[in-house]
């Protein structure tokens, strides 16, 4: 992956981030918190930021 990539690619919302988890889950993708944690953790107004890795 290149260097230059910028530390954060995009806001989401908690609905965007459950269902982002989701699929990953389904995927069998490597990922953060499960489905279930974020919903009950997370406020409703909350958002987030996916980032690159590697």
């Amino acid at each position: 992956m290149p260097l230059n990539v910028p530390k954060e690619i995009k806001r989401v919302n908690k609905q965007v981030l459950v269902e982002l988890s989701s699929k990953s889950e389904r995927l069998n993708l490597g990922r953060g918190r499960e489905p279930g944690w974020l919903d009950q953790h997370l406020a409703d107004d909350a958002t987030g930021s996916l980032r690159a890795i590697s």
